[in-house]
């Protein structure tokens, strides 16, 4: 539960940080040193002035990600860069995973290859999900494994850049032998705690960053005005989104509902219409980020919909 104080003091930095002017970033590892003081804060928080401080939607994007995988893993040190490899040539259904982890006592190897891993190549580590083996129900038995950037055995290499958001690096990801011990091996079942539910965690702290940016972009352009106003409202909302239970169907709804506010509060009126051209271009080059998982996305509150109706009781 988000309390009346986290909430006060959450938009309290929020403002001061969209007080201060931004510089430009000259690529990700000068991103990594201004959102690294933010690593003693809630990942949330971490998510929304990270989005604020950046000079792009690239990086607040990139702000959001990191945050993201903080409010999933929380047990990971503060300050660790991270990236989630999960997608494959076939893409990332558990029954799809086709890179294995196989261990001998305390000791495995994993071998396979990921695309699409995001920010891997300015990462400290890469969480890797990989098939165990097979379970009694003849399904994959799915586990998320720690693996350090410089391992020896992963070959990283940079995909090429996407039309927008350039500046964040995806690489494919060779895994060839590459020695683990079971200590690297996240607690738990990969799939159901970790990458389904980032799905919606990645959703919340990703868009509360980019609402950030838009927030500050906007208040230091022209200060405060009505269109900023629901932009903070929309960005609290999904700070007690964020601290809800990712699968619970009223939180699928919740964070639809919140985007669509969102992107109404992004028509070219108000004080965005006076920030500088450059920064609408990174906008318009970058909003894109919004509509990455849209249909994946719309598919999760149509089943939240379908799941919170049958729970109703009938007139």
């Amino acid at each position: 539960m988000v309390t009346r104080e986290a909430m006060s003091t959450l938009l309290a930095q929020l403002v001061a940080a969209a007080s201060i002017p931004v510089t430009s970033i000259a690529g990700v590892e000068e991103l990594w040193q201004r959102l690294a003081p933010l690593a003693s804060e809630a990942a949330f928080t971490r998510a929304v002035l990270g989005g604020a401080m950046a000079d792009r939607p690239a990086y607040a994007f990139a702000a959001g990600y990191q945050a993201a995988l903080h409010a999933l893993l929380p047990g990971l040190e503060a300050g660790a860069r991270l990236c989630l490899a999960a997608t494959e040539e076939a893409g990332a259904h558990p029954a799809r995973i086709a890179t294995t982890v196989t261990f001998d006592g305390d000791r495995g190897v994993l071998v396979g290859k990921k695309r699409w891993a995001t920010l891997a190549p300015a990462a400290d580590a890469i969480l890797v999900l990989a098939k165990a083996g097979t379970r009694a129900d003849g399904k994959a038995d799915l586990v998320l494994v720690r693996v350090p950037r410089g391992a020896a055995g992963l070959t990283i290499v940079k995909m090429p850049e996407t039309p927008f958001a350039p500046e964040i690096p995806h690489a494919e990801l060779t895994l060839e032998g590459v020695e683990v011990t079971r200590a690297d091996v996240l607690p738990g079942d990969a799939w159901v705690d970790y990458v389904r539910p980032f799905r919606t965690v990645e959703d919340t702290h990703v868009v509360a960053a980019v609402a950030a940016w838009v927030f500050a972009a906007g208040f230091r352009a022209a200060g405060a005005d009505e269109r900023l106003a629901e932009l903070a409202a929309t960005i609290g909302a999904l700070a007690t989104i964020a601290a809800s239970d990712p699968s619970a169907p009223a939180t699928h709804i919740a964070l639809a509902g919140a985007i669509v506010q969102i992107r109404r509060a992004l028509e070219p009126e108000g004080a965005w219409t006076r920030v500088p051209a450059e920064t609408r271009a990174f906008w318009e080059r970058d909003r894109p980020l919004l509509q990455v998982a849209d249909r994946a996305r719309a598919a999760r509150a149509e089943a939240a919909w379908k799941a919170a109706g049958a729970g109703l009781p009938r007139p």
